[in-house]
């Protein structure tokens, strides 16, 4: 039996900030943590499940399952969720924070440091000099520049891991999964925790108030595969529980190929001022956001040295008529030179001219916020991993509305390229879906226990405590009610601090 004040399940950026906001307090807390200190096959194969739907990589690819959690693996790209994104949007379906960005202002103000960042400042003109900025043409009522922080990134299992060992108050207990959430009869209580090791050993926790943090697909399998008391699975009682799962589509949207030289380059490309590592990025404005009802949308901008499809089939034809051959795929490669004979010109110009420089070019990557759907949901199987537990079965689809947004979005930019005189946009294609081929998923899991006052629209009020459940709350990017299209990271530790100071206030 494992005692304390406080127990937290998932030991990744959520449940690890939540544990050391209590060191030193007078709380006891207890960390239970499905792995170890390193990635183990085993323990990262109790992800496994079935996908349909957009395609998706499997979830076992995208979390991992140890100390620290996906922090292992995280990027370091940080940015709070925008003003809008908090707002009630009738053209953006099941929109609408229970709070405005203001609330959550001064708890990004203390993830930065977590997130191993400096001061919270997004504003591109503290960052900027009044040159570069100048350079800057687009028309700011429909397209803004903005800054994303970049973190080292902080790997959070080896950043705190001893802090929280060092601590007298926090036990940490790996290799531990959470089978069971028991309650009582009328299900409005927690009473403790069944959780086992792959060893087969087994043990329980008991305490006062618990936490799960175990990320945005698992939170809500707990949940559901919690059913000894209600059939339909804890805080399921209005059917909310693993529907709403969104991610972040991305990909890239094309290139950007300059006619003239700007020094709009440097503009978006990752830079160290006053000792923090910063980017521009491009972000639609709240006049077109709202005027043409789109989801939000941004676009992360980085110089190409990349050649275009027909400069690589000038070279290649060059490299087989020297040895006198003439290519099997001579047709395709005369197609791609017929197709791409502005970089193909260019390219010739600069050989010409001796100028041995490429001819520069920004990748445009764009990241686009889901539609909230209820039938993008994360559902149980019969098939049962290593611990008897069921298996996720994961539905989504990214919505129509995304779609929309994505096509106009690089429609508008595309026309501002061309209008300020800066060059053209080479456009990716779409392929059968309707996306660009080389879409894809984040890996941003979001949305599962939503975030709602009223009960029967949400899994978990304004302070993230499951409805109707008096001692049993949710951390992670699972109660976000809308995914906004930045980075979650910093968010998921704004919310964290933000849900410790509420324990702390209830103790």
């Amino acid at each position: 039996m494992v005692e304390a004040d406080l127990c937290i399940v998932g030991a990744g950026a959520a449940g690890i900030t939540l544990a050391r906001e209590f060191v030193g307090h007078s709380t006891t807390v207890a960390v239970v943590e499905s792995g170890g200190l390193e990635l183990e096959d085993k323990t990262q194969s109790l992800y496994e499940g079935r996908v349909s739907g957009f395609p998706y990589r499997y979830p076992n690819t995208m979390r991992l399952r140890y100390f620290g959690g996906s922090t292992n693996h995280w990027s370091g790209n940080c940015r709070p969720l925008d003003e809008v994104d908090f707002l009630h949007r009738p053209w953006l379906p099941y929109s609408g924070w229970p709070f405005g960005r203001n609330e959550l202002i001064p708890y990004y103000q203390r993830a930065q440091a977590v997130c191993g960042l400096q001061a919270f400042d997004y504003a591109i003109e503290s960052w900027m000099d009044e040159a570069r900025l100048r350079n800057f043409p687009f028309d700011p009522k429909k397209l803004l520049t903005g800054i994303k922080h970049i973190s080292a990134p902080v790997r959070f299992g080896t950043a705190y891991r001893h802090e929280l060992e060092d601590a007298a108050n926090v036990t940490v207990y790996n290799h531990g999964n959470l089978t069971e959430i028991e309650a009582t009869e009328t299900a409005k209580h927690v009473t403790g925790l069944q959780c086992q090791c792959l060893t087969g050993k087994r043990f329980r926790v008991r305490t006062s108030i618990y936490i799960l943090a175990t990320g945005g697909i698992e939170n809500a399998r707990h949940l559901l595969a919690s059913d000894a008391i209600q059939s339909e699975g804890l805080g399921n009682g209005h059917d909310r529980v693993g529907r709403f799962f969104m991610d972040h589509p991305h990909g890239i949207a094309g290139w950007i190929v300059f006619r003239n030289r700007f020094n709009i380059v440097d503009l978006y490309q990752a830079k160290t001022r006053r000792n923090a590592f910063v980017k521009g990025v491009v972000t639609m404005s709240p006049q077109i956001l709202s005027g043409e009802a789109l989801s939000n949308i941004y676009f992360n901008l980085a110089a190409s040295m990349s050649r275009s499809e027909g400069e690589k089939s000038v070279s290649a034809l060059l490299q087989s008529f020297r040895e006198w051959e003439v290519p099997d795929d001579l047709l395709s490669h005369l197609g791609n030179i017929i197709a791409d004979l502005d970089d193909v010109g260019e390219a010739a110009y600069h050989r010409m001219t001796d100028n041995a420089d490429p001819f520069n070019k920004l990748r445009v990557h764009c990241r686009i916020e889901p539609t909230p759907d209820p039938d993008s949901r994360v559902t149980l199987t019969s098939d049962r991993d290593a611990l008897g537990m069921r298996r996720i079965d994961l539905h989504w689809k990214p919505g129509d509305l995304a779609l929309k947004s994505y096509n106009r979005g690089v429609e508008i930019l595309a026309l501002e390229v061309g209008r300020t005189g800066l060059g053209r946009m080479q456009v990716q294609p779409a392929g059968d879906s309707g996306w660009p081929d080389r879409f894809e998923p984040s890996g941003h899991h979001i949305g599962t226990t939503r975030m709602h006052a009223a009960p029967e629209k949400g899994v978990v009020d304004a302070n993230c405590r499951v409805h109707d459940i008096d001692n049993l709350y949710i951390a992670g990017s699972s109660v976000f009610p809308t995914a906004g299209c930045n980075n979650p990271t910093l968010t998921v530790v704004a919310l964290a601090l933000r849900l410790a100071d509420h324990i702390k206030n209830r103790s």
